[in-house]
């Protein structure tokens, strides 16, 4: 199952909160929390594995005038869209935080 979202924030920072550990919980689908997490900043994309084996991927790319593209990658309908939604929700708040 493959879910996208366009975020209204740079490609940066929604990358950089889908990849904060510490936000984890308020958007990762539960089946994704026992995973090990491959982050890869250049490509700017996510990988959860266990046992060797792909459990979930993220990928953030630059959109247009401070957007960003994003696509959640799992491997049944566990949730993605709502897991977009609920990142977008972190995306918003750590964008203002402060």
């Amino acid at each position: 199952m493959t879910a996208t979202r366009t975020m209204q924030a740079d490609a940066d920072i929604v990358f950089n909160t889908a990849s904060d550990d510490t936000r984890a919980l308020a958007w990762l689908p539960p089946s994704l929390r026992t995973c090990e997490i491959v982050v890869n900043t250049d490509e700017r994309t996510l990988e959860w594995r266990r046992n060797d084996e792909q459990c979930a991927y993220l990928r953030v790319e630059q959109g247009g005038a401070g957007t960003s593209e994003v696509e959640l990658r799992l491997p049944d309908d566990t949730g993605g869209d709502d897991a977009l939604r609920a990142l977008e929700a972190e995306v918003a708040e750590n964008f203002t935080a402060g």
